[in-house]
């Protein structure tokens, strides 16, 4: 990997700009073909992305279909299926020693507790999605209550009481 001279602004779903700093080539193999892979590494990023842009720019046939995604060049092919609204590629990466770094990819446990609404983890594990057993501060914050009044105010001194109709 090579740091980048100037960093890449990166704009992701939620409208975040991230930024690139290294940029370079990777191996990978897919149904035992191995392939190049032009990457770079946005710091903030917490899964792998491939951008449909860049690869129809560098002349690859992006297709879209009702549960995949097809992306082709020059006789080859690949197929990404469809899982909870994502495409998933299955590749296996080829690791170098100045790859290393890059392995070491902090992972919110909590990503998709905060996508979500602040679900559940019952509702997390129904939806076979990661969670955290660390409780979460906003959670805890909603869950707060008010201290309890107490019934009966003693007062050391005589009033009235004041009715209202």
């Amino acid at each position: 990997m090579n740091k980048l001279k100037n960093e890449v602004s990166v704009t992701i779903a939620d409208g975040k700009i991230l930024k690139g700093t290294h940029k370079g080539i990777i191996r990978a193999d897919y149904k035992g073909k191995s392939i190049k892979i032009e990457v770079m590494v946005v710091d903030g990023l917490y899964r792998n992305l491939l951008s449909v842009r860049s690869l129809t720019k560098k002349g690859f046939l992006v297709s879209f279909m009702e549960n995949k995604v097809k992306i082709e060049k020059d006789n080859f092919e690949i197929f990404a299926n469809q899982l909870n609204g994502a495409y998933i590629l299955n590749l296996q990466i080829r690791m170098s020693d100045d790859m290393v770094y890059t392995s070491s990819v902090h992972e919110d446990r909590n990503l998709w507790h905060k996508r979500l609404g602040h679900l559940n983890i019952k509702g997390l594990k129904l939806l076979g999605l990661p969670f955290s057993e660390e409780k979460c501060s906003i959670c805890i914050e909603g869950k707060g209550t008010r201290s309890r009044f107490d019934k009966h105010i003693k007062n050391s001194k005589k009033s009235w009481r004041i009715h209202s109709l």
